[in-house]
């Protein structure tokens, strides 16, 4: 990172480096949700590499929902493929499918003030 000029402090939880963070950032092996949307400022962006990090309340509270896949996100035990199970989350629900938005083809984030997106 030194190489790239961008600073790096260390913290002592991830509650802690996400306090002021626009983007988060979470690829662990976690078996069960942890995050919570206390975690996120207003405007931020979460991307859940590892697809089991925040918790049913996050997702719900996200103005924009994207999915790297629909069929693949709902076809396993991770977080969203809960949600949709128990019908808190639809195709229709998400925002979209993150290739449509790199493409040009879906907007991302359309106001300034969205509250939060979650990218899995």
């Amino acid at each position: 990172m030194a190489m790239l000029d961008i600073a790096v402090e260390a913290s002592s939880s991830f509650q802690e480096a996400l306090v002021d963070a626009n983007i988060g950032i979470v690829a662990t092996t976690e078996s069960e949700p942890y995050v919570t949307e206390r975690e996120f400022k207003r405007g931020s962006l979460f991307m859940n590499v590892s697809l089991m990090d925040p918790t049913f309340e996050l997702v719900a509270a996200a103005d924009k929902i994207v999915v790297d896949d629909w069929h693949q996100s709902v076809h396993s035990d991770r977080v969203l493929a809960r949600m949709h199970r128990e019908g808190l989350v639809t195709r229709d629900s998400i925002h979209g499918e993150f290739g449509s938005v790199v493409a040009g083809h879906l907007p991302g984030r359309e106001a300034v003030d969205e509250e939060w997106e979650v990218l899995f």
